[in-house]
């Protein structure tokens, strides 16, 4: 939970601190690389949840 929290603080704060500066383009980029990351973590939560109850 806490590299979820620290990555989504390090997005939003991002996004938030360099809008003026970072054009449409670069926003969808980040915003695309985090949602890739969080598909990610979910994933990796989810196989271990199920490699768990599987072998129960």
């Amino acid at each position: 939970m806490w590299a979820i929290g620290s990555g989504t603080d390090g997005s939003f704060s991002l996004l938030n601190g360099g809008g003026k500066v970072v054009n449409l383009g670069d926003s969808i980029y980040y915003l695309v690389c985090f949602v890739v990351l969080f598909a990610l973590i979910g994933g990796i939560i989810f196989g271990i949840y199920w490699v768990i109850r599987h072998f129960k």
